[in-house]
């Protein structure tokens, strides 16, 4: 009972947060009430996840020159078990700035502004409407007691209040070290049994993986092809940033 309030408490000084503070537009610098993004710039961002700009068929990056695949899947892929990638946004520039203002100074009101990017692209995914379930990538085990907060899981409550979409707690990682030290090769060797099922979870037959950067690849593989082991027919990754 004591966490459901003080959960509810953290919730309503969030959105009282997102809606009534004055900033600046991370982007462009103009004044905003609520939030880190003018509309205008919230617009174009969004514009920049429904366009149709050529894109890898294995981690989804956006194609400048290439073909069906980038440079770097075609020279050393690693993922081969997920169905489709679809990253919102290059790690560049102002927005490398709102992942770690959101994940590093806990930043919570963008959590309101990743949710309405990751739901565009759900629509743009499945137009049609038929959603998969959504299951977040579990946090290392340590990392609530080092932050107070798991941002993928309250990216995905967001998710299932505002936006509708079914959520399932598929996976638990029992790794407790941490990749962003790693090299490419370390980080692909670590991943190996890193994650494991839930015990006593139902299995849909599809499911959208959902993660916030996509560096190597590694923990999407590792996720995807334990989701696809466990009985999951289709399993696609949707992760808001992915690093070129």
């Amino acid at each position: 009972m004591f966490r459901t309030l003080l959960f509810f408490k953290r919730w309503i000084y969030t959105v009282l947060t997102f809606f009534f503070s004055e900033n600046r537009c991370i982007c462009c610098n103009s004044p905003v009430y609520g939030g880190f993004l003018c509309a205008s710039c919230l617009k174009n961002c969004a514009s920049e996840i429904t366009g149709n700009c050529s894109r890898c068929s294995v981690c989804g990056k956006p194609l400048l020159s290439e073909t069906d695949i980038c440079s770097d899947c075609r020279q050393k892929r690693i993922l081969f078990s997920a169905d489709g990638c679809f990253p919102l946004f290059t790690y560049r520039l102002w927005k490398k700035n709102m992942l770690f203002m959101w994940k590093m100074q806990n930043e919570k009101s963008l959590s309101f502004v990743f949710a309405y990017f990751a739901a565009s692209a759900m629509r743009k995914l499945y137009p049609e409407g038929n959603y998969p379930a959504i299951c977040g990538v579990p946090p290392r085990p340590g990392k609530l007691r080092e932050r107070g907060w798991d941002q993928i899981k309250e990216l995905c409550f967001y998710l299932k209040v505002l936006y509708g979409f079914r959520i399932c707690s598929l996976l638990v990682r029992v790794n407790r070290k941490q990749q962003k030290k790693l090299d490419r090769a370390a980080r692909i060797k670590q991943m190996e049994g890193s994650y494991v099922l839930r015990k006593s979870c139902r299995i849909p037959e599809r499911v959208v993986l959902i993660d916030d950067v996509f560096t190597t690849g590694s923990t999407a593989e590792s996720c995807c092809a334990l989701l696809k082991k466990a009985g999951v027919r289709n399993v696609k990754v949707l992760t808001l940033f992915i690093v070129d």
